[in-house]
């Protein structure tokens, strides 16, 4: 899972069933911004991550109740879109679908139709920025 220097975060639920959306961790903010924070973690002079499940940030740093919204309207569809995924043994990215995910682990497949790994599933244990990333911006 990943977390910000302090390793501290908050889980974000779904009000209606409970499913964990993800996680808002605070980080520093930009200098001479004291106008974001909003929680018992943070003080006034932080901004706050929203992260996937799996620890991924997901838009920028913004203030508490912003971060929460976040996860909160896009709930898990992000986890539905297209990503791609690193293969240091090809030195490339490929398009791939999650299937499963969790705070310390992602299942996907390869979905690039040209590709001779295409339908292939992997599993990745708490993937970075450097081995897994979304398609388009949140």
């Amino acid at each position: 899972m990943w977390a910000n220097q302090a390793g501290q975060y908050e889980e974000v639920r779904r009000p209606d069933d409970g499913e964990l959306v993800g996680y808002v961790a605070p980080v520093d903010s930009p200098p001479g911004d004291s106008s974001l924070g909003g929680s018992s973690l943070g003080a006034s002079s932080q901004c706050w991550q929203s992260m996937a499940v799996f620890g991924y940030p997901l838009g920028e740093p913004a203030g508490y109740t912003e971060a929460v919204d976040r996860l909160l309207r896009t709930g898990l569809e992000y986890l539905a879109e297209p990503w791609q995924v690193y293969l240091a043994a090809d030195d490339r990215w490929y398009n791939c679908l999650l299937q499963e995910v969790s705070p310390s682990r992602v299942r996907l497949s390869i979905s690039d139709y040209g590709s001779a790994d295409f339908g292939a599933e992997l599993t990745l244990h708490r993937p970075g920025a450097d081995q897994l990333r979304p398609t388009r911006a949140w």
